[in-house]
């Protein structure tokens, strides 16, 4: 993956993962009387849906799909009243995206001259 993308994931990826890590150590049952789960799964959702715009923006198809995979998985598990009910589909499910990132690591050919991007 590119360098340029690595970094504009992790500008949003960062703060996330700090903030559930803080969560699952401390484990409030609510937040602003919100579910925890309700949450960490706004959060994580947030997080793939902006790797995938960003790789979107950036020319990565394969990357985007991966991402796009996950941010559905992610919303459809804690944001919606249906789950995922095994343990196979979801494994399955993350399975899918983790393949296509990391197709998308060795395909893809982003654009990492902002300039270039925007003409």
């Amino acid at each position: 993956m590119a360098p340029s993308l690595s970094r504009l994931f992790a500008a949003v990826g960062v703060p996330v993962i700090a903030f559930l890590a803080l969560v699952g150590v401390f484990e409030p049952p609510a937040i602003a009387s919100v579910p925890t789960s309700t949450i960490a799964g706004a959060a994580m959702t947030g997080f793939a849906g902006w790797c995938c715009l960003v790789a979107l923006a950036s020319d990565a198809p394969w990357t985007a799909a991966g991402f796009l995979v996950l941010s559905a998985a992610f919303s459809v598990q804690f944001l919606s009243a249906v789950t995922i009910e095994t343990d196979a589909v979801a494994y399955a499910v993350v399975g899918v995206a983790v393949g296509l990132i990391l197709v998308g690591g060795t395909r893809d050919d982003p654009v990492t001259d902002w300039a270039e991007l925007a003409s």
